[in-house]
């Protein structure tokens, strides 16, 4: 889709991330779910499926049932076989560690010339702004 200069939705570039969503998500089955999280200066927090409101039958469904349920599996096969990213990494605490002020997990964070300098830092203030947190 990059190649092709196929923009998303909100007119950026694909990611991994923004794909994922997509395979994950209920609406191409004809659902609409509402109340599946909730929102604060913490980033999106996800409520209980019971607390979900799920709409079956809203619109036509663009993929059957069957290749949903064919895609979750394959989502949940390649999570289970997933190394954890930090095995490598020299920084061993990346995303341990969380923000006792908001709770965002620390990332590391690189300045100077040519990023040699690391350290960790909230990754909420990172992202964002020192007026979202000040951890």
């Amino acid at each position: 889709m990059n190649r092709r200069g196929v923009l998303t939705q909100r007119g950026n570039t694909w990611s991994k991330s923004s794909l994922h969503s997509i395979l994950r998500n209920q609406t191409y089955l004809g659902r609409r779910v509402w109340n599946r999280e909730e929102n604060s200066l913490r980033g999106v927090k996800w409520k209980d499926r019971e607390q979900w409101i799920i709409v079956e039958g809203a619109h036509e469904a663009l993929v059957s049932d069957e290749l949903f349920e064919q895609v979750q599996r394959r989502l949940e096969e390649k999570r289970a076989n997933r190394t954890p990213k930090y095995d490598d990494s020299p920084y061993l605490l990346s995303g341990m560690i969380k923000c006792g002020q908001c709770g965002a997990r620390y990332a590391i964070h690189r300045t100077g010339r040519k990023g040699m300098f690391s350290y960790y830092r909230c990754g909420m203030r990172r992202r964002h702004d020192k007026d979202v947190c000040q951890g």
